[in-house]
């Protein structure tokens, strides 16, 4: 895990139902560590359609080489 970015733009209830949408946006290879950073784009979206949240996720993974 290397970074977090959200934004709320909709508020959530107790008893909602939502779901999320993860897009893979960009992967770079850092092969001196072994691994490399996967940028993910999400999207948080209520039972009616709307998205109540959205945000980008960074990861650092290990490669399989």
């Amino acid at each position: 895990f290397r970074e977090l970015n959200c934004k709320f733009s909709k508020p959530v209830f107790l008893g909602d139902t939502i779901h999320v949408r993860l897009e893979v946006v960009e992967k770079k290879a850092f092969r001196r560590l072994g691994g490399g950073n996967v940028t993910m784009q999400f999207r948080v979206i209520s039972g009616d359609d709307e998205v109540v949240q959205r945000g980008e996720w960074v990861m650092l993974v290990k490669s399989r080489e």
